[in-house]
């Protein structure tokens, strides 16, 4: 990287040497390049320095007096200490990057504050001794790169062959995704390399990356980072991923709890294993009965998912039916009610193969998510109360990463939805997914040929009813997995636990796969035949609740 130029205003000229000093050696510590000073001690002699044309600087910093001109009681607040003056007019300069800095036993309570509205781009407390120089130089650092005043040397290598990793690099770009993991990298090492991976789809809008970091003279180490420009919804992940509770570690990921921000990208992350693949993507080589079922017990037993699903936290005075806990929110339904009106004219089509009851199933999902109403069976003539549990809210294929590296061990990768919910839930959306987007993929999803096969299959799974792994059977490793579903649903759900319980609440997980198969049916990943198929599916598994409803 090339020099960076530096005017310092600090009227205490021992302060400025010892000060300067400290930072040209981390700069050229973390960030092996050289930075040059100018100190001014007046702000009139700053103001002068920075109009100049010859006076090209790269940062200004400016020390804030203290203690200030003014107290928090004095009230005249139009009071100011000068020196935000100068940072006001080192502000309106396109390429600068304006620092303010205290020093000092406390932090005054609006520095900040009168910095950031002056013009400053970052305000730094120090504290006497400045213990955290190196951290600073790299705060400072990843803000010229961000302001395009200095570029970033760091190597970013990532497979330009992979259109995943390549669009989120260039989405996000280079500098502002080293940005961010450094801020998510511990000490101030500096970094030789960096390695961005896809790894999975994050919440909408995000981007869920593994970025390993060679620095020197320590072990490599790598992360999963998250990053999204939804700063809220980044923040109520970390705030809602459950740790040091019943859940086991290695089944959360384990965020810092600040959340990193470059300009309108933010970011979050966590130590991770190197070695690790989504869970649809480690399905597609075909795995043992053992493997799955290893994995499957450790997200749901084991100190996983069956730990939230314990306890009914439904509210007596209030209880809820089914029909509402399980009802999809008035977005889903909307885009819902949309796909059933673009699919129609295909599902029924002879040249597709035609679905003959294409008008029944029509009728029946829309009556659900307009009414409540399962089959001809109305919500007041339903159960009265539902169980409701801590779930984690979105359980699919691509939340969920496997490690590969060793024994085979599952890790949750989203967590902003992991909340209070009807007991099938979590179930339910991830033996939905296995049919919808794990099993058939590629050439045969585009086919209109299998949709009476994946019927078939949807509805021995809807009646738990193991399905075959034969020797022409597609996609062995999702059966197996569906299978493992099937079989433990009551030891995984305790609200099924007991066989009387299982044979009254059969019909709300039915209903739970029926709603789940109906949100394929807008899932931009998925083809044509594959939306059609959730919308039959979701009726087959509609009219097998209204069976076991009425049985």
């Amino acid at each position: 990287m090339r020099d960076v130029k530096c005017l310092y205003l600090e009227d205490d000229k021992e302060a400025f040497d010892r000060n300067s000093r400290s930072l040209r050696v981390w700069w050229k510590k973390v960030l092996r390049g050289h930075i040059e000073f100018e100190h001014v001690d007046t702000i009139d002699g700053a103001i002068d320095k920075l109009e100049t044309p010859e006076g090209t600087y790269d940062v200004f910093i400016s020390d804030i007096l203290f203690p200030p001109v003014y107290t928090p009681d004095e009230k005249d607040k139009s009071k100011h200490d000068p020196r935000f003056d100068a940072i006001q007019a080192a502000s309106k300069k396109e390429k600068l990057l304006v620092v303010g800095l205290s020093i000092g036993k406390e932090p005054h309570y609006r520095f900040a504050e009168q910095a950031t509205n002056a013009g400053a781009n970052l305000f730094h407390y120090a504290g006497e001794v400045f213990p955290a120089a190196g951290r600073f130089c790299q705060e400072v650092y990843d803000l010229l790169v961000q302001k395009g005043i200095v570029e970033d040397a760091t190597p970013l290598e990532f497979d330009k062959d992979d259109p995943r990793v390549s669009y989120i690099v260039n989405e996000i770009g280079e500098a502002k995704l080293k940005a961010l993991y450094k801020q998510v990298l511990p000490g101030d090492a500096p970094v030789e390399r960096m390695t961005a991976t896809y790894l999975a789809p994050g919440m909408s809008g995000a981007f869920v990356v593994r970025m390993e970091a060679e620095m020197t003279r320590l072990p490599a180490v790598t992360h999963l980072v998250k990053v999204s420009t939804n700063k809220k919804r980044l923040a109520d992940e970390v705030a809602k991923c459950p740790t040091g509770g019943p859940y086991a570690a290695r089944l959360t990921v384990n965020y810092h709890k600040e959340v990193a921000a470059v300009e309108e990208w933010y970011g979050i992350g966590a130590v991770f294993e190197k070695g690790t693949v989504p869970f649809k993507e480690w399905l597609l080589t075909e795995r043992t009965d053992a493997e799955i079922a290893g994995v499957l017990q450790l997200l749901f037993m084991e100190g996983g998912l069956r730990e939230g699903y314990g306890r009914d936290i439904g509210d007596p005075e209030n209880p809820m039916r089914a029909v509402e806990a399980l009802w999809p929110s008035l977005s889903r339904q909307a885009r819902i009610m949309e796909a059933i009106d673009q699919l129609g004219d295909a599902a029924a089509a002879a040249s597709l193969g035609g679905l003959g009851d294409w008008e029944a199933i029509s009728r029946t999902l829309r009556d659900y998510l307009t009414a409540q109403q399962v089959g001809k069976r109305s919500p007041g003539s339903t159960p009265r109360k539902s169980f409701l549990c801590k779930c984690h809210g979105d359980l699919h294929t691509r939340n969920i990463v496997v490690t590969t590296g060793g024994p085979a061990v599952p890790t949750i990768v989203d967590w902003p939805e992991f909340d209070t919910y009807h007991w099938a839930t979590d179930y339910a959306r991830l033996l939905a997914d296995l049919l919808l987007a794990a099993y058939d993929t590629g050439v045969r999803s585009y086919e209109w040929g299998h949709l009476a096969e994946w019927r078939d299959i949807a509805s021995k799974a809807v009646g738990l009813e193991e399905l075959p792994v034969t020797d022409i059977c597609h996609d062995k490793s999702t059966i197996r997995a569906a299978n493992w579903m099937i079989k433990n649903l009551s030891l995984v759900c305790p609200a099924v636990q007991e066989h009387s319980a299982l044979a009254s609440r059969l019909w709300e997980f039915q209903l739970a796969i029926s709603v789940e198969l109906m949100r394929g049916a807008y899932r931009v990943d998925l083809t044509g035949p594959k939306r059609v198929f959730g919308l039959a599916g979701a009726y087959d598994a509609m009219k097998a609740a209204e069976a076991s409803l009425c049985a």
